[in-house]
């Protein structure tokens, strides 16, 4: 086992304990020193600007709270409750009324966020009732497909009809 001696005039380090490698930031191009360690644990790597905030505040801003996310649910339940009354109006034949159902889903939804924001008990019991909200999602997704084909469908039909009438007439 070799030492090498650093004399105080000396400003050269053997490259083993080079200040740079041990004391700087990692971050390529910062030349800030290094946080400092407490003491247990791993030794930092980088500096105070660029270690990161582990303060509540700063993760509370990045995340949102179960809270909201339970009302958003809440409101896509009656937002699909609406929508599937929207879609029997129109296989009812109702139409024009349908559409416009459907055109006032998004405001109607916003506006639902904000009320139910303020009610915890009714979007506790939205969310109750919509456990099985999933199946009558799918069927409402089935339905909403069946609507925007269905009109297509008939003028064809109606079409093939007018064309084959036609040509048994002879005209």
């Amino acid at each position: 086992m070799s030492f090498t001696f650093v004399s105080d005039e000396d400003d050269t380090f053997p490259p083993e304990i080079s200040p740079v490698e041990y004391e700087l930031c990692s971050v390529e191009g910062c030349e800030n020193p290094r946080a400092k360690s407490t003491g247990r644990g791993r030794k930092p790597t980088k500096c105070e600007e660029h270690k990161g905030s582990k303060s509540p505040s700063g993760s509370k801003s990045a995340s949102r709270s179960t809270a909201d996310k339970d009302v958003d649910a809440a409101a896509r339940v009656l937002r699909s409750v609406v929508g599937m009354g929207g879609l029997g109006i129109t296989f009812a034949g109702y139409p024009m009324t349908g559409s416009a159902i459907g055109n006032a889903l998004d405001p109607f939804e916003e506006s639902l966020v904000q009320a139910l924001r303020n009610d915890p008990g009714m979007v506790k019991l939205l969310l109750s009732g919509g456990q099985n909200m999933g199946r009558m999602m799918l069927l409402v997704s089935f339905g909403q497909l069946g609507a925007a084909v269905l009109p297509v469908f008939m003028m064809e039909a109606r079409a093939k009809k007018e064309a084959r009438d036609a040509e048994l007439s002879g005209v």
